[in-house]
């Protein structure tokens, strides 16, 4: 038989047992309703209600064979002539005649007949063992068996579908329900360590995505001074201010290493509001898109009013959802990258505003969907960690296209105190 044909078996045996422990369940609930309370069984009282009917089946067994055996000598006695005076019965039957001599075949029959009655009475006994047996584990416990062995092997090929449910009423009801609530709780532990998984696979992806950010901007200052400094074109005021800026990304760098090692999820970002005025965090996000750019792109920045508005912020989660929108606006951008910035009613609204074709119908219904890209180079997180940090700043991200072409990302960021 291959293995297709065994399969089908047991899938014929498994629709054969789901039956029964319906009719099982059925029939307890039946039960239950009548009584007024659920049907207990015991399997030790179901073995001793066996062995009991077992014993009265044997005892009825054994006199219907000694009846029959001792009708069967009286038989053979009759027509030899012995009567019931002339038979003396002793441990072993000894048989004697007064007046006439009884033959040796008839005494030979005689022993025969009792050793087979003897031995007739031993097979009965041990056959009433076996049917017992055979009836117990056959009603009791075969059919449990087989299920708790199927959903073994169902749990070692992790296949965790198979309900092992089934209907008795008595220990091996709990025995399978046991293994059953098992079953549920892998299938619960299953789906935690998946979310796991896919949140450190998430977590992976913001880390590889946003370190390049930094890196990008140290690269092109570093650059930047390797095609101006030889050529005496920067001054030292600027080359000092420069040679900040990039130790502040490497300061930045170093944070951001530091914040991955101790959180497990984008969810753990902890907020840690400072003040600040609306021109000094402008200054520090239009620095970082200057350094983005390299001086191949054209950058543009502004900002609502004097810039002396207060704001209560976390500078570092800003400036990490700054700089993806960057990343992601060069990116797809012709020549120029804008933002500007502007506050309404305690909300930060930063916009970043690209040349290029603008969002597609399909990405502006799944850009900050996890994984969603245009782009096989890129892990599609830019935006996914932009909206969730976002969020955890208590705003949100809003796509868009421009009526004159491009695509405009709006960050908003609750910066009340």
């Amino acid at each position: 038989m291959g293995i297709v044909e065994k399969w089908a078996v047991r899938w014929n045996k498994r629709t054969m047992w789901k039956e029964k422990r319906k009719g099982y369940g059925e029939m307890n609930e039946s039960r239950g309703r009548k009584s007024g309370r659920k049907v207990k069984k015991s399997l030790k009282m179901a073995l001793f209600m066996y062995i009991v009917a077992g014993i009265v089946a044997i005892v009825i067994a054994c006199i219907l064979i000694l009846n029959y055996f001792e009708s069967w000598q009286e038989m053979i006695r009759t027509t030899a002539g012995f009567t019931e005076k002339e038979v003396l019965t002793a441990l072993h039957t000894v048989y004697t005649l007064e007046t006439t001599r009884v033959s040796d075949e008839v005494i030979r029959q005689l022993a025969i007949l009792d050793m087979v009655q003897m031995f007739s009475v031993f097979i009965c006994i041990v056959l009433g063992i076996v049917i017992v047996s055979r009836l117990y584990y056959k009603k009791k416990l075969e059919l449990p068996l087989e299920i708790l062995k199927l959903e073994i092997e169902c749990i070692g090929r992790d296949d965790l579908n198979f309900d092992c449910s089934y209907y008795s009423g008595d220990e091996m009801e709990e025995i399978c329900t046991a293994f059953n609530h098992m079953r549920l709780q892998l299938i619960k532990t299953q789906g935690n360590l998946w979310k796991l998984l896919e949140k450190q696979r998430e977590l992976n992806a913001a880390f590889a995505h946003d370190i390049r950010t930094p890196v990008t901007v140290m690269k092109g200052y570093s650059q930047m001074l390797l095609k101006f400094y030889p050529e005496g074109k920067i001054s030292e005021e600027k080359l000092l201010e420069t040679l900040q800026m990039i130790d502040r990304q490497a300061d930045r760098l170093e944070r951001f290493s530091d914040t991955m090692k101790e959180i497990h999820s984008l969810d753990e970002w902890q907020i840690e509001k400072k003040i600040t005025t609306m021109k000094e965090l402008m200054e520090k996000l239009s620095a970082n898109l200057k350094g983005m750019a390299g001086g191949e792109r054209k950058t543009l920045a502004a900002y609502d009013g004097e810039g002396e508005q207060t704001l209560y912020c976390d500078m570092h989660l800003i400036e990490e959802v700054a700089d993806n929108l960057f990343a992601n606006g060069f990116r797809h951008a012709k020549e120029t990258v804008e933002l500007k910035g502007s506050i309404c009613e305690g909300t930060l609204y930063l916009y970043v505003k690209d040349d290029g074709a603008g969002f597609s119908g399909e990405a502006q219904e799944r850009a900050m969907r996890p994984y969603f890209t245009t782009d096989k180079e890129h892990f599609g997180m830019g935006l996914t960690i932009c909206k969730t940090l976002c969020g955890k700043h208590g705003g949100d991200l809003a796509i868009t296209n421009s009526i004159d072409g491009g695509a405009i990302v709006c960050a908003m960021f609750d910066c009340q105190k």
